[in-house]
């Protein structure tokens, strides 16, 4: 077997094992999906990364292809393990993503296949943001390429804190209990069909309590923090992930209620999301959609569906996000 991986430019990579999981913030292992870093350039860095053949939520997916969702936490994972590796950002800060926007240029490269596929990722550091001559932040690009070929491309703007500051933060906003657990979701929301929303699994389903007028699609986050697919360490808010999947889950149902698609033929191929402030545990977050700004594009050669969400906690718009689906073909 080879362990080393070369891309199109003649660098090598080692992609025998994972990364340490500290690096990338997981309690287990099996969640690590990078496989090594390396810097090339100053601040240009290549990372590899594997692909998951059978995670219980990133292979819950009625395409057939790897999703959005996936290449996300793969590139904040590869984000993430660079600040520590090589600008000696410590283990204990909170990382905050400000915004992220991710495009899939080559989905049919995301099929998913009976044997591991790796991955390269290419880095470059944009921007840095300072504070009293210490870095406290950055904008990077990072390039994702599947057997030496574009696949997607992201671009993320985050910033860290220390313990202290972290915790002087969130002592000013009334946190709800991490162990609300599964008995209270399952008595106050009630889960769509799994199929409806491109899962297999109703565990994996995090859109609840669907409402529909003339005007608006709506659901509510229900999810049960324990559940260690969806939050492998412990949260006192509720996660960017989570809350993209619950963009993508409403996103599938307005779809198929407007346009008559199932999820089964339908890929977020772009994703822009901003950050306001977080989602808070143990009070409803909402998913909006509004019918009238969804646009159903034919004139390309690849159909495809645009149009913005708006998820609101306590009235107050708490993320803004704009998603791109690609109509697959029968």
């Amino acid at each position: 077997m080879d362990l080393w991986l070369e891309n199109s430019a003649g660098t090598k990579a080692y992609s025998a094992q994972c990364i340490n999981k500290n690096l990338v913030h997981k309690r287990a292992i099996s969640e690590v999906f990078i496989t090594s870093i390396k810097s090339t350039k100053q601040d240009q860095f290549l990372v590899t990364a594997q692909l998951p053949r059978t995670h219980m939520y990133f292979n819950d997916n009625l395409t057939g292809y790897y999703d959005a969702i996936l290449l996300q936490e793969i590139f904040r994972q590869a984000a993430i393990s660079i600040t520590h590796q090589f600008y000696q950002i410590p283990f204990s800060n909170i990382f905050i993503i400000d915004n992220t926007q991710l495009q899939i240029k080559n989905h049919k490269l995301l099929k998913m296949i009976n044997y591991p596929a790796d991955v390269f990722i290419d880095i470059k550091i944009l921007t840095f943001k300072t504070k009293r001559d210490t870095l406290t932040g950055l904008t990077l690009s990072e390039q994702l390429y599947i057997n030496n070929l574009p696949c997607a491309h992201s671009q993320t703007t985050m910033h860290w804190l220390n313990q202290a500051l972290w915790t002087k933060l969130r002592k000013k906003t009334a946190i709800q209990s991490v162990s609300l657990g599964n008995d209270y979701y399952s008595e106050n929301y009630f889960p769509l069909p799994a199929f409806m929303v491109g899962k297999n699994l109703s565990k994996n389903v995090v859109a609840t309590n669907l409402i529909e007028n003339h005007a608006t699609i709506q659901t509510t986050l229900g999810f049960d923090p324990s559940y260690s697919a969806l939050c492998d360490h412990e949260v006192d808010h509720i996660s960017g992930m989570v809350l993209i999947e619950l963009c993508k889950q409403t996103a599938l149902i307005a779809i198929r209620k407007c346009f008559q698609l199932p999820a089964n033929l339908l890929e977020l191929i772009s994703c822009s999301l901003d950050f306001n402030a977080f989602c808070e545990l143990g009070s409803d977050v909402d998913c909006v959609i509004d019918k009238a700004k969804m646009v159903l594009d034919t004139l390309q050669e690849n159909q495809t569906i645009t149009f913005p969400i708006v998820i609101k906690q306590k009235d107050k718009t708490m993320a803004s996000v704009d998603v791109t689906f690609k109509i697959l073909s029968n």
